[in-house]
């Protein structure tokens, strides 16, 4: 049975996870070029270094499974918005009927409500406008959409891929 606590990672390990993954970015972008290793281990440190100011460990553990699934939702997400832009500027009736919605929140604020936030903006039709006192408030294309519901999946998916109690 998993730890329902699990321990916070070491400042060490954090920092190891960090620059390899910024130093790894940097061999993706720039190559395995034996003159720019230097450059791309300074970089990864003061990358590393400036990721741990900004953001130190945090207790929470992220779910590599449920990651995948926020992934997979985003692809989805894209797939879909892609379409539905296409469809509706081909289309000679756009069946258009604007509005605002309010969804309310359930993610604590903070890095997780920031990150459900973002892939809201992702969310076919839609653009968030504010959040605020529990909610947010999304600027839809389309009132008869289920926006709420697309919103609330997405909101569970976070909160499972970053362990935080919505």
């Amino acid at each position: 049975m998993p730890d329902p606590d699990p321990p916070s990672p070491t400042p060490f390990s954090a920092a190891l996870l960090r620059g390899a993954a910024l130093f790894a970015l940097w061999l993706v972008v720039a190559g395995p070029n034996l003159l720019g290793l230097g450059f791309g281990l300074l970089a990864a440190g003061l990358g590393t270094w400036a990721s741990l100011a900004l953001l130190p460990p945090a207790t929470a553990r992220i779910s590599p499974a449920a990651l995948a699934r926020v992934i997979a939702g985003v692809l989805r997400q894209s797939v879909l918005a892609g379409w539905d832009i296409a469809r509706r500027a081909l289309a000679r009736d756009m069946r258009l009927a604007p509005g605002d919605v309010a969804v309310p929140l359930h993610l604590p604020p903070g890095a997780a409500q920031d990150g459900f936030r973002l892939l809201a903006s992702l969310a076919p039709g839609a653009l968030p406008l504010e959040s605020g006192q529990g909610t947010l408030r999304l600027h839809v294309l389309d009132m008869r959409e289920p926006h709420a519901a697309a919103l609330a999946r997405t909101e569970r998916d976070v909160a499972a891929a970053l362990g935080a109690k919505p």
